[in-house]
């Protein structure tokens, strides 16, 4: 789609609906380990690493989608290409280098992942109506996390630590938070 395109979304054909499947699917896995708590640790036990391997693929498919129907390749333009380019060249350098070659595969794969999500975005972002939603949602997204961390940061450190200096009060020491 040219970047000129004047479709909104609601304009858009069946096809390109289903071919925008991938990349909804992507930002639903997107938002999910956004929102889920202690996702550095849950992304590398045995269930949610599956997952995460296939939301890291998503992106792929989806760029590849795009590239089969488009026949041509929308860069990002302003020499950020080439940057890209030296970023996937590092990656895998150091991918390839790496004193603990098993992590490096693991974050060289998501890294490169991401660059494929950032050229996918970038096509499926020609539209204007496209680049409002995204920003919408991704403000969505931004004020749920907040809302998410202010809630666990109450219960699980707030509200325990005022009970436990409530208790040495009672005992007779004189402790604020």
């Amino acid at each position: 789609m040219p970047l000129n395109s004047s479709i909104s979304p609601s304009k858009e054909s069946p096809s390109e609906a289903r071919r925008d499947i991938l990349g909804l699917l992507a930002a639903i896995f997107y938002g999910l380990f956004t929102l889920l708590p202690d996702n550095s640790s849950v992304l590398v036990s045995w269930p949610w690493v599956f997952v995460w391997q296939v939301a890291l693929i998503l992106p792929w498919l989806w760029l590849l989608r795009q590239w089969w129907v488009q026949t041509h390749f929308v860069r990002l333009g302003y020499g950020l290409d080439y940057g890209m380019g030296l970023a996937m060249v590092g990656v895998v350098a150091s991918t390839v280098f790496a004193p603990f070659p098993h992590q490096a595969r693991w974050y060289g794969w998501a890294a490169l992942c991401c660059m494929a999500a950032v050229y996918a975005l970038n096509e499926w972002c020609a539209n204007r109506d496209r680049r409002l939603l995204l920003l919408r949602v991704q403000g969505a997204l931004s004020f749920v996390f907040i809302l998410e961390s202010l809630v666990l940061w109450a219960s699980q450190t707030l509200f325990p630590e005022l009970t436990r200096l409530q208790g040495l009060r009672a005992a007779g020491l004189n402790v604020f938070f």
